[in-house]
């Protein structure tokens, strides 16, 4: 008589070793002398493994995930279970095959795959930092295992996934970030017919509160320009005299060839749209960016994001700002508005210059007078 036989497998490829390679966790399902190992996502070390109880243990002091491994593990079990039942209950014969289809789903039926597609289509349209930040977070929602096709998109599923991602120390903000594009996921599904409705329409998540970075003064830039700096990082400090004196995003400063300039009365105005948003911005190339852009052709050199924010609390620390760990690009952006606002430029016309969808947006980001405006206004008016 041919026999059903289901096993919890554990690192069959004899990889896994005690400190770094992680084992994957399979489901051997064997019927009629045939095989077939369902992944569960789960990876390990080998000292993670308890062979005689064929689970996951010790992946965490608070217990949680190793208990959401083990969690997952079961869930696929009972789910082969409950189709065999399914099966013998229609009197149909068992079929690897069918059980695979159930269980692995052809692409249209994989969410991970699903999202894989949403992504390639996205490069045509968005920009490219956009797209490798979603294709990061599939990765993440692939390795913690509760998501492999769309029946596994439940509230249940989505509380594990947000109390997962904790345990593996990101920020609230972080956690806010992934449940965001996984929202984006499920949505495109729902709008699809995929899925008939959201488990993020019950699940709610809020944002953490960010370390909040500030404006760059005028006398930061110039405690700035006076620093004594390592040669490395004397590009770096030019790269912020450009951007604090244009007021350009990262991915605008990073991609735009300052060569391509628009004569208006005389200025020379740089005239293009956002990379992020596509709205346009007017920004005039004032001499402090002109003279550093003509050493570099009016083409800056090339930093990611991350290298270029580091940089620049290198170069905050050396200059003896206040908070230097914690400067980043954006705050040289917000700073070139808030100069403005505080020389009295209009805000509608600071909202052209920083290439805004609305004044509303701009009043809501850079209605911030420095501390100094403040007090010296305030103080003009009373005394």
């Amino acid at each position: 008589m041919k026999s059903l036989n289901i096993a919890v497998v554990f690192d069959r490829k004899k990889v896994a070793d005690n400190r770094k390679i992680r084992g994957l966790v399979q489901i051997r399902i064997t019927y009629d002398r045939q095989s077939w190992y369902l992944s569960t996502s789960i990876k390990v070390l080998k000292s993670q493994w308890n062979a005689s109880l064929c689970q996951v243990q010790n992946i965490d002091t608070t217990g949680v995930l190793t208990r959401q491994y083990n969690d997952r593990i079961a869930l696929l079990l009972s789910r082969i279970t409950e189709w065999d039942n399914k099966r013998i209950g229609n009197g149909h014969a068992f079929d690897i095959a069918s059980l695979k289809r159930c269980m692995e789903g052809k692409t249209s039926e994989n969410f991970i795959a699903f999202c894989c597609g949403i992504v390639s289509s996205e490069r045509e349209v968005k920009r490219s930092d956009t797209t490798r930040t979603h294709a990061s977070i599939i990765k993440i929602i692939e390795r913690s295992g509760f998501f492999p096709t769309f029946a596994d998109i439940t509230l249940e599923n989505i509380m594990r996934f947000d109390s997962w991602l904790k345990t593996q120390g990101y920020s609230q903000n972080t956690v806010w970030s992934k449940h965001k594009t996984m929202k984006m996921f499920v949505n495109e599904a729902v709008r699809r017919g995929i899925l008939k409705e959201s488990p993020y329409a019950t699940f709610k998540t809020t944002r953490g509160k960010g370390k909040e970075g500030r404006p760059l003064t005028q006398q930061d830039m110039a405690l700035i320009l006076a620093a004594s700096l390592p040669k490395a990082l004397d590009t770096v400090r030019d790269i912020m005299i450009v951007q604090y004196n244009t007021g350009l995003a990262y991915a605008d400063l990073m991609s735009v060839d300052f060569r391509d300039t628009t004569d208006i009365n005389g200025r020379k105005m740089l005239v293009q749209r956002r990379r992020k948003t596509g709205v346009k911005y007017y920004v005039p190339i004032l001499k402090e960016a002109d003279d550093v852009l003509s050493r570099y052709g009016y083409v800056l050199p090339k930093m990611s994001l991350q290298q270029l924010n580091q940089r620049y609390k290198l170069v905050a620390m050396y200059a003896g700002l206040k908070d230097s760990e914690r400067l980043c690009t954006h705050d040289l952006r917000k700073g070139a508005a808030s100069r403005l606002l505080n020389m009295g430029v209009r805000m509608e016309v600071i909202s052209k210059y920083m290439g805004h969808s609305s004044i509303r947006e701009t009043e809501s980001l850079y209605a911030r007078m420095t501390a100094d405006t403040v007090a010296e206004e305030v103080s003009a008016a009373l005394e």
